[in-house]
């Protein structure tokens, strides 16, 4: 009796010969359960039962393990099995260079350069401009130890140079008033 819904048990239409005498899984022709095999046996594929070799195996390491300390105590011993070798584990120390301290005469040139813009009319804008110039002679290629801020330090002076625009823009306009205000009131 055959069965022609198709799926297991289902006669095969191709016909029940196998042309290459094995199944499509590479066996031969007796049909096994390709997924019979235990993916987490004890034994794995590479020959070893634990991924890092056996515990007394020549270049066994595991590098989670806390290195061994040195004869004197200080520090790990680095010709014992156990120290991790160069390479293996964690990173080297690369030296890098701790940051360079910002200028604060830049810094404060910008602070007082944004000052005389927003609130306080110009008034502050000739003391950032000092101390934006000093702050870029601070900053510059040629100091003798060179600090960063340099953007800062710019911002400041074109925001102060602003601030001193307004200033003489104030400045002249209370002088007009003051002139027009004693011509208007002699006759």
């Amino acid at each position: 009796m055959s069965d022609d819904r198709g799926g297991y048990g289902a006669q095969d239409p191709y016909g029940s010969s196998d042309p290459y005498g094995q199944n499509s899984y590479g066996q031969g022709s007796s049909r096994q359960d390709p997924y019979a095999q235990d993916p987490y046996s004890s034994a794995t594929s590479y020959g070893s039962s634990t991924p890092y070799g056996s515990p007394g195996a020549p270049g066994a390491h595991d590098p989670y393990a806390a290195p061994a300390p040195s004869a004197d105590g200080f520090g790990p011993s680095f010709g014992s099995p156990s120290a991790a070798p160069a390479g293996a584990g964690g990173y080297a120390p690369v030296g890098y260079a701790p940051p360079m301290p910002t200028s604060g005469k830049g810094v404060a040139g910008f602070i007082l350069g944004i000052a005389s813009l927003l609130m306080c009319g110009g008034l502050t804008a000739p003391v950032g401009l000092v101390f934006s110039i000093l702050g870029m002679r601070e900053t510059g290629p040629s100091a003798t130890a060179p600090k960063s801020g340099r953007g800062l330090a710019i911002a400041g002076l074109v925001l102060s140079i602003l601030g001193c625009l307004v200033l003489l823009f104030l400045i002249a306009y209370f002088v007009l008033v003051i002139i027009v205000a004693s011509t208007e009131g002699g006759y």
